[in-house]
Protein backbone atom coordinates (compact mmCIF):
# COMPACT_ATOMS: atom_id res chain seq x y z
CA UNK A 1 0.00 0.00 0.00
CA UNK A 2 1.17 3.15 -1.37
CA UNK A 3 1.59 6.28 1.32
CA UNK A 4 1.64 9.12 -0.86
CA UNK A 5 -1.80 7.47 -2.03
CA UNK A 6 -3.73 7.60 1.40
CA UNK A 7 -6.24 10.87 1.99
CA UNK A 8 -6.29 12.85 4.94
CA UNK A 9 -9.24 12.23 7.06
CA UNK A 10 -11.45 15.19 6.89
CA UNK A 11 -11.31 16.29 9.87
CA UNK A 12 -7.76 17.41 9.50
CA UNK A 13 -6.76 20.93 8.21
CA UNK A 14 -5.57 20.32 4.41
CA UNK A 15 -1.77 21.36 3.68
CA UNK A 16 -1.73 24.11 2.13
CA UNK A 17 -0.23 23.64 -2.24
CA UNK A 18 3.38 24.78 -2.17
CA UNK A 19 3.92 27.64 -4.45
CA UNK A 20 5.70 26.68 -7.86
CA UNK A 21 8.39 28.75 -9.49
CA UNK A 22 8.21 29.85 -12.67
CA UNK A 23 10.90 28.23 -14.96
CA UNK A 24 13.67 30.58 -16.13
CA UNK A 25 16.49 29.94 -18.38
CA UNK A 26 19.72 30.89 -16.20
CA UNK A 27 21.96 30.70 -19.53
CA UNK A 28 19.47 33.56 -21.37
CA UNK A 29 19.67 35.84 -18.58
CA UNK A 30 23.23 35.04 -18.47
CA UNK A 31 23.23 36.12 -22.27
CA UNK A 32 20.95 39.20 -21.53
CA UNK A 33 23.63 40.55 -19.23
CA UNK A 34 26.42 39.87 -21.26
CA UNK A 35 28.03 36.91 -19.34
CA UNK A 36 28.87 39.42 -16.74
CA UNK A 37 28.29 40.40 -13.09
CA UNK A 38 26.22 43.11 -12.67
CA UNK A 39 28.01 44.79 -10.08
CA UNK A 40 31.91 44.26 -11.09
CA UNK A 41 31.25 43.19 -14.70
CA UNK A 42 33.54 40.67 -14.55
CA UNK A 43 33.17 38.04 -16.83
CA UNK A 44 31.84 34.16 -15.88
CA UNK A 45 35.51 32.93 -16.55
CA UNK A 46 37.32 35.62 -14.62
CA UNK A 47 35.42 34.50 -11.29
CA UNK A 48 34.94 30.95 -12.16
CA UNK A 49 31.01 31.09 -12.04
CA UNK A 50 28.00 33.06 -12.27
CA UNK A 51 25.34 32.93 -10.00
CA UNK A 52 21.75 33.81 -10.45
CA UNK A 53 20.72 36.51 -7.74
CA UNK A 54 16.91 37.56 -7.23
CA UNK A 55 15.98 41.25 -7.10
CA UNK A 56 13.46 40.54 -4.61
CA UNK A 57 14.14 37.48 -2.33
CA UNK A 58 12.13 34.52 -2.99
CA UNK A 59 10.47 34.63 0.52
CA UNK A 60 9.21 37.46 -0.15
CA UNK A 61 7.91 36.59 -3.89
CA UNK A 62 10.36 37.78 -6.08
CA UNK A 63 11.00 36.25 -9.55
CA UNK A 64 13.26 38.47 -11.48
CA UNK A 65 16.91 37.20 -11.68
CA UNK A 66 20.04 38.69 -12.79
CA UNK A 67 23.85 37.36 -12.54
CA UNK A 68 26.14 37.89 -9.90
CA UNK A 69 29.79 36.69 -8.99
CA UNK A 70 29.53 34.33 -5.88
CA UNK A 71 31.21 37.18 -3.72
CA UNK A 72 28.92 39.84 -4.86
CA UNK A 73 26.04 37.61 -4.34
CA UNK A 74 26.80 36.63 -0.31
CA UNK A 75 26.90 40.39 -0.40
CA UNK A 76 23.96 41.52 -1.33
CA UNK A 77 22.05 38.34 0.19
CA UNK A 78 23.80 39.35 3.56
CA UNK A 79 23.14 43.35 3.45
CA UNK A 80 26.77 44.47 2.29
CA UNK A 81 26.84 46.45 -0.81
CA UNK A 82 27.47 50.06 -0.64
CA UNK A 83 25.42 52.69 -2.67
CA UNK A 84 27.98 52.74 -5.16
CA UNK A 85 27.13 49.04 -5.55
CA UNK A 86 23.31 49.61 -5.04
CA UNK A 87 23.38 52.29 -7.97
CA UNK A 88 24.72 49.47 -10.23
CA UNK A 89 21.96 47.37 -10.06
CA UNK A 90 19.31 50.64 -9.85
CA UNK A 91 18.40 50.17 -6.64
CA UNK A 92 17.93 52.84 -3.28
CA UNK A 93 18.98 51.81 -0.13
CA UNK A 94 15.39 51.94 1.16
CA UNK A 95 14.39 49.60 -2.00
CA UNK A 96 17.21 46.96 -0.47
CA UNK A 97 16.11 46.73 2.63
CA UNK A 98 13.01 45.89 1.88
CA UNK A 99 13.81 42.93 -0.79
CA UNK A 100 16.81 41.49 0.97
CA UNK A 101 15.47 37.94 2.53
CA UNK A 102 13.54 37.78 5.95
CA UNK A 103 15.57 37.94 8.89
CA UNK A 104 15.94 34.28 10.26
CA UNK A 105 17.25 33.96 14.03
CA UNK A 106 20.89 32.75 14.23
CA UNK A 107 21.50 28.90 14.73
CA UNK A 108 22.10 27.95 18.60
CA UNK A 109 24.89 25.13 18.81
CA UNK A 110 23.10 22.32 21.13
CA UNK A 111 25.06 21.65 24.11
CA UNK A 112 24.87 18.15 23.77
CA UNK A 113 27.40 16.03 26.34
CA UNK A 114 30.13 14.61 23.91
CA UNK A 115 29.59 10.61 24.02
CA UNK A 116 32.67 9.06 24.80
CA UNK A 117 34.51 6.54 22.10
CA UNK A 118 34.47 3.11 23.38
CA UNK A 119 37.34 2.31 20.90
CA UNK A 120 39.31 5.69 22.57
CA UNK A 121 41.80 3.58 25.27
CA UNK A 122 44.64 5.45 26.85
CA UNK A 123 47.58 2.95 27.56
CA UNK A 124 49.97 3.51 30.48
CA UNK A 125 53.38 5.51 29.55
CA UNK A 126 56.07 3.48 30.28
CA UNK A 127 59.74 4.14 30.03
CA UNK A 128 61.11 2.03 27.40
CA UNK A 129 58.97 2.16 23.77
CA UNK A 130 57.15 -1.33 23.31
CA UNK A 131 57.78 -1.08 19.43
Amino acid sequence: MAFDKIKQPPWLPSKPEKKKRPYVNKEEVKKLHGNRCKICNKTESEVGRLEMAHFRAVSRGGTQIFPLCPNHHVKYDNGLLDNTELKKLNLTRKEYERYRPKKTKPKTKSRKKKTPNPFDVSLPKTKFPLF
